[in-house]
């Protein structure tokens, strides 16, 4: 069995050495859950789509994972890969905390880093799902293969 659905979010950025100066950033992903054997023993999503990071990367693919440490750490960690437009990789990492406070935000606000090619981080980003027109699309994406 294979679950999949697409994920759309935009925010802003600013690199560290300008941190007063915002840029756009958007990502759209389309996240999978390949095989559920796997999914209950380590509960990750695949991730696959483009992201655009304005001054760094135009609408280029990326690939990565979605964790689910809900249990026990209340916490969807993303962890993102791709080429910037200079050729040189780099790394979108964030996660949504689910804290019963602030429930909504987190499930709409995701908070990240980005990382040059030695791991240093170099920007800080937030990008947001609008639950008003994007929920829909979210739900209508869902699709359910069984092999």
């Amino acid at each position: 069995m294979r679950l999949l659905f697409h994920e759309n979010m935009s925010g802003a950025y600013h690199l560290l050495a300008r941190p007063l100066e915002d840029r756009a950033a958007e990502l759209s992903l389309d996240v999978s859950i390949d095989r559920l054997r796997d999914f209950v023993r380590a509960p990750a999503l695949r991730v696959e789509g483009t992201l655009s990071l304005e001054g760094v990367a135009t609408a280029r693919p990326c690939t990565g994972k979605i964790s689910l440490r809900i249990v026990n750490e209340q916490r969807i960690p993303y962890d993102l890969r791709f080429l910037g437009d200079d050729g040189c990789a780099y790394r979108l990492c964030g996660q949504r905390d689910l804290t019963v406070p602030k429930l909504a935000d987190a499930l709409t606000v995701l908070p990240m880093s980005l990382c040059d090619p030695t791991a240093r981080e170099v920007g800080r980003a937030v990008l947001r799902f609008d639950a008003r027109t994007e929920l829909g699309q979210l739900i209508r994406s869902i699709r359910v293969k069984v092999w």
